[in-house]
C-alpha cells in the first residue's frame, strides 16, 4: 500500500509489535508512561474499542516550537501516512463503507482538517499531495 520510503518513516511503530503483530499491551505501557509524565491530556477507550489519546496542548506547542522546519515536514508526512493507514484499515471493500462509528469518523475528519492546515503551514499554501479535492465525508 505504501512506498518503501513511506514505510521507512513509520518503522518506529515496530517497537509496538511482537513477531510482526501489534501488541496492545506494549502500546498501552508506552501511553501510561506518557500519562505518568503529564505529557498526555486525556486517554480513554471509547465505544469503538480504540484508545483515544490527546497530547497536552503545551506539549504539542513545545514540540512544534523545538522542531526544525524539515522535521515538521517529515512529521506531517508521517501523520498523513498514519491517517491514511487508519482509513484504509477501516474500509470495507465489499460494501464500500467505512467500518467506523460516527464519533470516530468525526474525529478522523478533525485530524484531517488539522493536517491540511499544518501541511499548508510547513509546505506552503496551495500544496497538496493529491490532484483532486479532499472529500471529508466519511460515510
Amino acid at each position: 500500500m505504501f512506498s518503501e520510503d513511506s514505510k521507512n518513516l513509520v518503522r518506529w511503530l515496530d517497537c509496538f509489535k511482537i513477531d510482526g503483530e501489534w501488541d496492545t499491551r506494549i502500546y498501552g505501557d508506552a501511553v501510561n508512561t506518557l500519562i505518568e509524565s503529564s505529557l498526555v491530556q486525556s486517554c480513554e477507550r471509547r465505544e469503538d474499542n480504540l484508545l483515544h489519546v490527546t497530547i497536552h496542548p503545551l506539549v504539542k506547542d513545545w514540540i512544534r516550537l523545538r522542531q526544525t522546519a524539515t522535521t515538521c515536514q517529515m512529521n506531517t508526512t508521517i501523520v498523513w501516512l498514519l491517517l491514511g493507514s487508519a482509513l484504509f484499515a477501516s474500509f470495507d471493500f465489499e460494501t464500500n463503507e467505512f467500518k467506523l462509528i460516527v464519533s470516530t469518523r468525526q474525529e478522523l475528519v478533525r485530524h484531517i482538517q488539522v493536517q491540511m492546515a499544518t501541511q499548508q503551514e510547513y509546505f506552503g499554501k496551495g500544496t497538496t499531495f493529491n490532484s483532486g479535492p479532499m472529500e471529508l465525508d466519511l460515510h
